[in-house]
């Protein structure tokens, strides 16, 4: 929790981080790739969406379906 712009430069300048991942919006996606290009880090955006969740190895998958789907 924090200063998500400050953060995200934080670990986008970071030699240590070397890949970075990012569920939102497609204008911070843009910027965050064009952050991650200057030390050439790894990528995975996730854009556009509205509603992303996790859905477990334990879970019920019919459940978790319905419920993704019709939320």
């Amino acid at each position: 929790m924090g200063d998500a712009p400050k953060i995200g430069n934080s670990l986008l300048e970071s030699p240590q981080v070397r890949k970075t991942t990012f569920t939102g919006s497609t204008a911070a996606g843009k910027k965050l790739m064009a952050g991650a290009a200057e030390t050439v880090k790894k990528v995975s955006l996730g854009l556009g969406g509205n509603a992303p969740f996790i859905i477990f190895d334990d879970a019920d998958l019919e459940v978790a379906v319905n419920r993704g789907v019709n939320f």
